[in-house]
């Protein structure tokens, strides 16, 4: 996107150029025939893909040799002036052709990927993590109150795997290539909606799924360290055989490496980006629990959340 809008103000700042070349530049002044065969050479290859997907030096030459045609027509003489001004003419159009042709290839491309991924139909599947934190904060206060298990997830993307992903897509067209930052920011956006479909498929209702930033934070209750492992594995080998992505996940479980939402989400955080080794934590049993057996639902766990909505938010 970024070399799309580097390219739009360099045409701007180029037809002011052309346009005032006679007084800032004391250059020959271009014929009216030029500035009209500009404009539709500026026009074409960005309001008309198929114009952009041929080679510019057909438009070229066709805009050359129209330009010589509407001339003679008109009577201009070729004098040694007259070479001057064709010469400048037959730059500036060429000039203004290149530009027009990769502003146009990246539209193109945008547009396509688009309509290709569907992205524009996408909906955001997970809520904000701003908006989720009531609930991440109640799961928490559930957890330590009645003394049950609860791991917190921390999953987002491996950079090295949506870089692979972008690069087969590059190999397509000159026009992927040339979006390639524009490439970038479309397959990012619908690579995290189609994980955020995965996790929801997979965890269903018994994980609450928020996006912060760049990643997804998860809450799975009632879950010590020997549930979470098998549930990260499967997420991974999910993501890499369906999505094509390979997944950096950090894991934090409640009690066991720590008692509070903010601790447990900047453990989390910090392995999933590598900045903090990962623990081998030994399950811990909770006070009349036999650490040896998964954590059981309690039976009356919607009348105990119900009751435990009276506590204030932290």
């Amino acid at each position: 996107m970024k070399y799309l809008r580097y390219l739009l103000i360099l045409m701007g700042l180029w037809i002011m150029l052309v346009s005032n070349m006679g007084n800032w530049l004391d250059a020959p002044a271009l014929t009216p025939y030029a500035y009209l065969i500009l404009a539709v050479s500026a026009a074409l290859p960005i309001l008309f893909p198929p114009v952009n997907r041929g080679s510019p030096f057909i438009l070229f030459s066709a805009a050359i040799l129209v330009l010589i045609g509407l001339r003679a027509l008109g009577g201009y003489e070729l004098d040694q002036r007259g070479l001057q001004v064709i010469a400048v003419e037959i730059v500036a159009i060429g000039v203004t052709i290149l530009l027009a042709t990769l502003a146009g290839a990246q539209i193109n491309a945008v547009q396509g990927l688009f309509d290709s991924l569907g992205v524009s139909k996408l909906q955001q599947p997970v809520g904000a993590f701003d908006e989720g934190q009531h609930a991440i904060y109640r799961e928490v206060r559930w957890a330590r109150r009645y003394q049950r298990h609860l791991a917190l997830l921390a999953i987002s993307i491996n950079a090295d795997s949506l870089e692979r992903m972008l690069g087969r897509q590059n190999r397509e067209t000159l026009a992927h290539r040339l979006a390639k930052e524009a490439q970038s920011e479309i397959w990012h956006t619908y690579a995290l909606n189609q994980l955020a479909k995965l996790l929801i498929d997979e965890l269903g209702d018994n994980a609450i799924i928020t996006r912060r930033r760049e990643h997804f934070v998860v809450i799975l209750a009632e879950t010590g360290v020997e549930q979470v492992i098998p549930i990260v594995e499967q997420l991974r080998e999910l993501s890499e055989a369906g999505l094509g992505l390979k997944l950096d996940i950090g894991v934090a479980v409640f009690p066991d490496e720590a008692v509070t939402f903010e601790a447990l989400l900047q453990q989390a955080e910090s392995l999933m980006a590598g900045t903090q080794p990962a623990p081998t934590p030994s399950p811990r049993a909770m006070a009349g629990e036999d650490a040896s057996k998964p954590a059981v639902i309690v039976s009356n766990r919607q009348e105990i959340r119900a009751a435990d909505e009276a506590i204030p938010s932290v």
